[in-house]
């Protein structure tokens, strides 16, 4: 059962195993000497700074179901209180392990009665599983494709008529970024390491919205310089982008405010890529050299024309940047210090408590009240407050964010040697990634700017950019400048990012994209993680079949 991530039998030692969850364990406490009182303290193991809180009072022996994610202690008081420690109980705890802790007087004794399941190995079973029903699907198709050589086979639209080449690479990074996106929204196995992260630093899945954020961007000056070309007029622009704009922030408000009126959540993902999507377009409208852009054949490249494309661009977007930076230095609630970064409740051991995202979390939760995210990643952790991660004050480094994928289209647009456009994309990764390290100090917690998703801080940016820049690299040499790689799967995918984001919103609690036979299997990793898998690879397909039937939705 260890390929599955399931434990031996259904009792160990009087314990019923199945009562068990993913991630945890059970920790048994045998109790000698006067029986002085006692408490077992937790703490979760990404609380920065916390003191551990009372999770349960021990008696004379206990068996108490601990979460693998969790840090532990023995204390004859219910706080945290050095001198009352009596035991410090090694971490982690790994998922449906058995542990014993001895404790009497004075020290304590631990020890592994049960040893806990590989958590990772349910990733192999899974991958394996893919592999042949994947190995399988082709097998048979290339039996079919045998015995009708007569009949076209081809998959992709028919190239012979005289058409401009789509670069690839854009639309296969958009689809990995949804694909992503659908993956870590369906559960991502339970694994927290593909989870969001609760605070500072990142996980997979706080990759996602930002490469999304940032290829929308990329492809912004492209779809700007066809209207240039056509000479659509800028009311016309500015009339398509606004209704765009507004369809967005309305689905989004669809999909994720809930029904009741009384904490109804204005803002969202959608909604953000409707304000940033809107805003930069804007920027783009007035500020793009089009002459640069349209005339490429006859214009003189230089290594510095597509930033001289770009450039008064670049004054409203820093500006925005600019007026994030003093936001957060400049504001603070009372009781709040200026330029707080982190998450209050127990952060720093209470000492912020009600300070939830500093002057971020106080204007939002001024300007929006109670309509803001009830459930942040920073809840369970840190038992903070409210805190909308996209909400207005985000917006404005969003704005930069995105501008920043503006730069990377016009880059494509302006530079027509692969070489070139490499060697741009890989300087402006570099950049991002030295300047972001620099105001995070290289670290996750001890920087000036930490990076902070929640926060969408300055550094959390440019990082994301850096590696928004060396992904879009990747896949252009392998794409669309060595043809190594047809982008396949996730090119089908970036062809309907936008009606997949809201499919898999809307069907996400529906057969077949979740399934169970019984309680248990709300319990089981491997089923979790194949489930999560499953649902994606569905979505992958119906991004295929619509691919093949030439349906592209757009708002």
């Amino acid at each position: 059962m260890a390929w599955f991530g399931l434990h031996d039998d259904d009792y160990f030692d009087g314990l019923y195993m199945k009562d068990l969850g993913i991630d945890e364990a059970y920790l048994r406490i045998w109790r000698n000497g006067k029986h002085i009182p006692a408490y077992l303290l937790q703490s979760h193991r990404e609380c920065v700074q916390c003191d551990y809180y009372m999770k349960w009072k021990v008696f004379a022996s206990d068996v108490f179901r601990v979460n693998s994610n969790y840090k532990y202690k023995i204390s004859s008081s219910p706080n945290d209180v050095k001198d009352n420690i009596l035991c410090d109980i090694p971490e982690p705890m790994g998922e449906y392990g058995v542990y014993n802790v001895t404790l009497d007087d004075t020290h304590c004794t631990f020890q592994v009665e049960k040893e806990p399941v590989n958590i990772y190995l349910p990733m192999v079973t899974v991958l394996l599983i893919y592999v042949v029903i994947i190995s399988g699907i082709f097998g048979i198709k290339k039996l079919i494709e045998k015995f009708h050589r007569t009949k076209s086979t081809e998959v992709f639209p028919d190239e012979t008529h005289p058409k401009k080449s789509r670069i690839k690479s854009l639309d296969t990074f958009r689809g990995i970024s949804i694909v992503t996106m659908i993956f870590v929204n369906m559960g991502a196995g339970g694994y927290v390491i593909l989870d969001h992260v609760p605070w500072n630093g990142f996980h997979l899945a706080d990759f996602v919205f930002p490469c999304f954020l940032w290829i929308m961007g990329a492809c912004i000056p492209i779809s700007l310089t066809s209207s240039f070309k056509r000479g659509v007029s800028n009311n016309e622009l500015i009339a398509s982008a606004a209704k765009r704009s507004v369809k967005l922030f309305c689905i989004g408000v669809f999909l994720g405010s809930g029904v009741y009126l009384d904490r109804f959540r204005v803002m969202g993902v959608l909604q953000r890529f409707g304000i940033c999507y809107f805003v930069v377009t804007l920027i783009c409208i007035a500020t793009l050299k089009r002459n640069l852009l349209i005339n490429t054949e006859n214009t003189k490249v230089r290594w510095s024309t597509s930033l001289e494309t770009t450039m008064y661009g670049w004054i409203p977007a820093l500006y925005a940047a600019i007026q994030h930076l003093l936001i957060i230095f400049l504001v603070a609630d009372e009781g709040c210090e200026r330029g707080y970064f982190g998450p209050g409740g127990l952060h720093q051991h209470g000492k912020y408590q009600n300070c939830t995202g500093g002057a971020t979390g106080y204007l939002d939760r001024a300007i929006l009240k109670a309509h803001v995210y009830h459930h942040p990643t920073s809840i369970e952790v840190y038992k903070s407050q409210s805190f909308d991660p996209e909400g207005f004050v985000g917006c404005l480094n969003a704005i930069f964010h995105t501008f920043i994928g503006v730069q990377a289209g016009v880059i494509l647009l302006i530079h027509k040697d692969h070489n070139s456009r490499l060697a741009h994309w890989i300087s402006w990764s570099l950049a991002c990634f030295v300047l972001g390290g620099a105001l995070c100090g290289f670290s996750r917690d001890d920087g000036w700017i930490p990076i902070n998703k929640n926060l969408w801080s300055l550094s959390f940016v440019l990082i994301m950019s850096h590696v928004a820049f060396l992904i879009l690299a990747v896949c252009y040499v392998l794409i669309d400048m060595k043809n190594y790689w047809g982008g396949q799967p996730f090119f089908y995918a970036g062809m309907n990012s936008i009606l997949m984001y809201i499919g898999h919103q809307m069907t996400g609690n529906f057969f077949p994209f979740v399934w169970l036979t019984n309680d248990y299997d709300m319990q089981s990793r491997f089923l979790l993680l194949l489930q999560n898998v499953t649902a994606t690879a569905i979505w992958m397909y119906i991004a295929y079949y619509l691919y093949k039937i030439k349906y592209f939705f757009t708002v």
